[in-house]
């Protein structure tokens, strides 16, 4: 897709999957550029095996082969079409694992390239001839995975939706879809696509970047469910459009995750689910752990930490102990008690630097309502105090934790948080809050010692319904929930008519103890008239849901 198949001069070799050829029915002059790159394009047995091991390392890969496994779905004997293949390297990948896999582009270059390239492997595969729009009856209904890397964004006007129809058409009932784009929001990518166009040496003819709502909108518009739309690969794009392969000659690893790929990762790629029938379907990938190593990676994070935090030393010594200094000030001034505790250092990268609960479309705007339900020591709370206007309503259960988060909301001069002593769950009165070991590890549910230490509490608990009555709450904007298990009783308590009150959902799950596994939980907001997707790694209890209203099943008006 996109990259992987342009030229950047030198960093050119092992660089491949220019995608669609046929860029717009009728456009002559597109087809001709494309059918030129092609025959431009390097096919070396080197650089093509290079071209192979960069897409099996990148995050998208990844990415596809947690989706699939999260939707139950074995890649042995999965039929796969890749619809404007190019060179078809993810097809290749997938063959390689047991995959019956189609490849349709209606570039002959394109297609003996994709021939040689299978023949280089010993690999078998389908070739079709044909364009794409529309889809040929013959590849209908035929297939459990559609995909595409750098087609959607050659065509355009009402094209640019059709094609994704392309790709659900040939999808049997539960089929999924794999779409990969350039982001509109990938910088690097921006002013180099800029830079060529005004030089004349572009050569791509008609590209049109998405964005990530824009995708997701389409892909619903197209009879998809259970969409998502994660990005990936920053700081590949950052070496390869701005850097000339810098970042890589010093050892980093470009595949890495970074903290900007959800908002400006240069491949965004969209998930979705034709019709209802796969459960696990709308899984959301993990987080990319980043397997760099070496010394590029250990002065990366050295640097990450002197340009996140102003007392970064005085963090760096007390990491050696395992420990949190008893504050840390970001560079922005702001300042946070952390109890000395270490996973409150976590919690903030997760919450202003890898922004898990805010990544795009789930931004918290100035007239926003919020309400952080697991409010912990207040770190979502100032997050989200600092970006609305309006009220920030904070429950958190225990005691020592709501100390800390009115102490932050104190030093910050922060005034418009609302903060209360008790947990949200199915029911009024008073429960056990048994302790955990760190301060984000409290629950209402008895673990045993290993888990809890063995201590409890006496806390006071209510329900969302409840909370929204007594104060007079009439819509919420941004619902966060991170409850430890209690998620699932939270929502199955609360009525239909006060989960219509409710605008966008972020929460993380805990499969291992809440009543609502994640599947449950996305039935349930499915049903009110959500958009939801998740971020998950396929194999844990954990992951993070995200709900979110279509414009036009908004039952909940901002009020002006």
């Amino acid at each position: 897709m996109g990259y992987e198949g342009k030229s950047f001069g030198k960093m050119s070799p092992g660089i491949v999957d220019m995608g669609q050829t046929d860029p717009a029915e009728g456009d002559e002059s597109g087809k001709s550029a494309w059918e030129g790159v092609w025959a431009k394009a390097a096919s070396s047995e080197e650089t093509l095996r290079r071209a192979v091991g960069v897409e099996e390392r990148s995050l998208r890969f990844q990415d596809i082969l947690s989706y699939l496994a999260a939707a139950g779905m074995l890649v042995k004997g999965l039929r796969t079409v890749e619809l404007g293949s190019g060179r078809g390297t993810v097809s290749l990948l997938l063959a390689a694992r047991g995959a019956e896999v189609t490849l349709v582009d209606s570039s002959p270059a394109a297609l003996e390239s994709a021939r040689r390239l299978f023949s280089l492997f010993g690999l078998k595969a389908d070739f079709l001839m044909s364009g794409i729009l529309p889809l040929p009856e013959q590849l209908k209904g035929k297939f459990d995975a559609a995909m595409s890397f750098g087609v959607a964004e050659h065509f355009t006007g009402k094209e640019r939706g059709e094609i994704f129809i392309s790709h659900s058409a040939a999808l049997r009932p539960g089929g999924v879809v794999f779409i990969s784009v350039p982001n509109r929001n990938c910088f690097p990518y921006r002013i180099w696509k800029k830079a060529k166009e005004a030089a004349g040496t572009w050569e791509y003819g008609t590209e049109i970047p998405f964005s990530r709502t824009e995708l997701l909108e389409i892909g619903v518009g197209a009879g998809l469910r259970k969409v998502a739309a994660p990005a990936s690969g920053f700081i590949d794009a950052l070496d390869k459009f701005s850097l000339y392969g810098a970042l890589s000659r010093l050892g980093v690893d470009t595949q890495a995750s970074s903290a900007l790929d959800a908002g400006l990762g240069y491949a965004l790629t969209l998930y979705g689910v034709k019709g209802g029938a796969v459960e696990e379907g709308s899984a959301r990938v993990g987080k990319h752990p980043g397997t760099g190593s070496g010394k590029g990676q250990g002065l990366l994070k050295l640097y990450n930490y002197y340009k996140k935090y102003k007392n970064w030393t005085e963090i760096l010594f007390f990491k050696i102990f395992k420990k949190s200094p008893a504050m840390v000030v970001l560079r922005n001034g702001l300042k946070i008690y952390t109890g000395g505790d270490i996973s409150a250092l976590t919690i903030i990268e997760e919450i202003f630097f890898s922004r898990v609960y805010n990544p795009v479309d789930f931004e918290i705007r100035p007239g926003d309502i919020v309400v952080d339900i697991g409010a912990n020591i207040g770190v979502f709370t100032l997050f989200a105090a600092l970006r609305t206007e309006k009220k920030v309503y904070a429950f958190e259960p225990f005691p020592g934790n709501c100390r800390l988060l009115n102490a932050n909301l104190s030093v910050n001069a922060i005034g418009n948080v609302q903060c209360e002593t008790a947990a949200i769950s199915d029911k009024e009165g008073v429960g056990k809050l048994f302790l955990g070991s760190i301060s984000g590890g409290h629950l209402l549910f008895d673990l045993g010692a290993a888990k809890t230490q063995g201590r409890s509490v006496e806390v006071k608990t209510t329900t969302l319904k409840k909370t929204m009555d007594e104060n007079g709450i009439d819509r919420i904007d941004l619902l966060k929930i991170d409850c430890e298990g209690s998620e699932g009783a939270i929502l199955s308590s609360l009525p239909k008519e006060y989960l219509n009150r409710i605008n966008r959902i972020v929460m993380e799950f805990h499969d291992n103890v809440s009543s609502l596994k994640h599947g449950e939980i996305e039935s349930i907001l499915d049903a009110a008239g959500f958009t939801t997707s998740i971020r998950w790694d396929g194999r844990s209890f954990f992951g993070y849901v995200y709900a979110i209203r279509s414009r036009d099943t908004d039952t909940a008006p901002r009020k002006k």
